[in-house]
């Protein structure tokens, strides 16, 4: 996931997705370490009650532009 418009509504909806009841923050800059994998979505844009990040409107599959030191981060409250 690209940090690209990255924002407390997404976190929101990655953190219920997880199973946690709501979202405290939103980091950028892979606040937590680098991912390897390829980066599926970017420039995603959450209203924040979605169910799944798969809802959230965004710029297509698979997108270029984006490297692992843009990696999204989130903090769950619990």
């Amino acid at each position: 996931m690209c940090d690209d418009h990255w924002d407390i509504n997404d976190a929101l909806v990655v953190c219920r997705q997880l199973g946690f009841p709501s979202a405290s923050s939103a980091p950028c800059c892979a606040q937590y370490g680098q991912g390897s994998d390829p980066i599926w979505m970017r420039i995603v844009n959450c209203n924040g009650g979605e169910g799944s990040l798969f809802d959230c409107p965004h710029n297509g599959w698979g997108q270029i532009g984006c490297s692992h030191g843009e990696d999204a981060s989130v903090v769950c409250n619990t």
